[in-house]
């Protein structure tokens, strides 16, 4: 589904379409395993598909973000190197930096492209809005 390896070429993610989120080193050692999602159902891949996803990593590679579709939008999540989630919109590193967390539940009108500013402060997609669109209803 997707792969991407840290800007270090130290780490690869890979995403597979039975919803898992694998970490690997340089060698292909396997070095963690999750669920693609967090939410409800996260693991059930009838009920809640993933279609497609995309991976950015922030350029010191200690963090990436995924954004992936689900029934009802697309989602992103941060993550570190050991696939901890990180739920808030900043929140420190252990060095004082900021991570921050895109959407921690699926948004209707997010696009696929994301990118991670190098430096990390910030994580960038967009929204598909019809112009004239009254987005806050």
């Amino acid at each position: 589904m997707a792969a991407s390896w840290s800007p270090n070429e130290e780490r690869l993610v890979i995403a597979s379409k039975n919803k898992a989120l694998l970490i690997f080193d340089p060698e292909f050692d396997p070095k963690n395993e999750t669920t693609i999602d967090d939410g409800p159902g996260a693991g059930d891949t009838e009920t809640n598909p993933i279609e497609s996803m995309t991976i950015s990593w922030r350029g010191d590679a200690k963090f990436f973000t995924t954004n992936y579709s689900l029934q009802n939008g697309r989602k992103s999540l941060t993550r570190d190197i050991n696939l901890a989630v990180f739920k808030s919109a900043a929140k420190p590193d252990a060095e004082g930096g900021v991570v921050k967390s895109v959407s921690e539940t699926p948004v209707a009108n997010i696009q696929k492209p994301l990118a991670y500013q190098p430096n990390g402060g910030i994580i960038a997609s967009f929204e598909k809005v019809t112009i004239g669109e009254n987005k806050h209803k």
